[in-house]
């Protein structure tokens, strides 16, 4: 592969494709839409084969981070919430404020430096903390009275979302959770292309294999799932305003592993988002 600072690349195999472009002095790549486990139709040694995007991610983008020896600097990650939480504006907000409540995820996988540049969490700022209070505190009256969600639209989404910015929440960028990439137009989830309909999180690193991606991929659609089914019960929503600092590693660790769990993933894949050292007590969650 030859880079080319003048425009971007876009590279088929087969079924699958990617993208890659200098995005001021950092290679950025770009994988086409996939679904967790899917496999698409490849051909390689001259042989039609099936792969994951996991395996493809290894054979083409780890390929070419290892043979010129680069660094990851961050591994963004978009979801389509127009196919996975349909119009829910109510499960949007529980989703962002599960990863709110999880500001350790920073210091686990190593980017607490980074965090106050690229990703901001709403506890960062007293002015986006006391937004997130009070849009909760508003769904939580609502959930008490046992009002239900409409969730027959997307545009009670896209609605939503203006609220939020409104309130000065996740109006920028670097936020941990981005919603820019939500609004009224037609339905795309390609981020090669110009999506409107994704989710946006920003705190992971770049995986260092597909194995990892792999894993934060349940990890993230395992929060969402758990999230329904709190949604679902009436749970009331908890946001709890920590910050990186509030915890050391072994709390970190520890967070981590009931975190995961909860989210259905296993000790392997567990181990493969870790990058700090794991506890005895963060491996007993998995016994």
């Amino acid at each position: 592969m030859n880079l080319c600072n003048s425009g971007q690349r876009l590279f088929h195999i087969g079924d699958w494709q990617f993208l890659f472009f200098d995005d001021v002095n950092v290679v950025e790549f770009h994988t086409k839409p996939y679904n967790l486990n899917q496999e698409f139709s490849v051909k390689l040694n001259d042989r039609k084969v099936r792969k994951t995007t996991g395996e493809l991610f290894d054979l083409t983008i780890k390929a070419f981070m290892d043979k010129t020896k680069r660094v990851s600097k961050s591994g963004h990650k978009h979801i389509d919430i127009f196919r996975l939480l349909k119009g829910n504006a109510e499960l949007l907000l529980r989703v962002i404020v599960d990863f709110e409540n999880a500001a350790w995820l920073s210091l686990v996988i190593g980017r607490q430096a980074q965090q106050q540049e690229y990703y901001l969490y709403a506890s960062d700022r007293l002015s986006t903390k006391n937004a997130l209070i009070m849009v909760t505190s508003w769904i939580n009256s609502c959930v008490s009275r046992g009002l239900k969600v409409k969730f027959d639209n997307f545009c009670n989404i896209t609605n939503f979302v203006k609220l939020l910015k409104y309130l000065g929440l996740y109006e920028r960028k670097c936020t941990q959770i981005n919603l820019r990439h939500i609004n009224d137009h037609e339905h795309c989830a390609d981020i090669n292309e110009s999506p409107n309909t994704t989710l946006e999180f920003r705190v992971f690193d770049s995986p260092r294999n597909g194995a990892e991606m792999d894993a934060i991929n349940k990890l993230i659609l395992g929060r969402v799932s758990l999230s329904s089914k709190r949604q679902a019960i009436g749970e009331l929503l908890d946001y709890r305003a920590y910050k990186v600092e509030d915890y050391n590693q072994e709390q970190a660790a520890l967070q981590a592993a009931i975190f995961c769990k909860e989210a259905g993933l296993d000790y392997k894949e567990f181990e493969l988002i870790m990058r700090i050292p794991i506890t005895d007590e963060a491996s007993r969650t998995f016994k």
